[in-house]
């Protein structure tokens, strides 16, 4: 069950970062850093699965505080970057 749920998230979490980063693809001409933008995704959505296996892990592996302070920190770093994408697009 844990392992089921671990997946779903990391798909949703896909089906996230995979469409803003074909957005961003057709909006190079808009002044958007692609090291920045892979940065600020790719630190989000690691941190994001970190915090998702703390929180799934069996045993004395589940870590609940670290796996929702990561959980949170990706959280933030995807909506970073969101809105970075939306007022980009925006701008252009």
């Amino acid at each position: 069950m844990r392992l089921t749920l671990f997946g779903f998230n990391a798909l949703a979490l896909a089906t996230l970062v995979v469409p803003a980063f074909l957005i961003f693809s057709s909006m190079r001409g808009a002044g958007m850093n692609l090291p920045a933008f892979v940065g600020v995704f790719g630190l989000g959505s690691a941190a994001t699965l970190a915090g998702m296996a703390k929180l799934s892990a069996k045993g004395g592996g589940a870590d609940p505080t670290r796996g929702v302070l990561l959980l949170s920190l990706g959280l933030v770093l995807l909506t970073v970057g969101f809105g970075w994408l939306f007022f980009a697009s925006l701008g252009q």
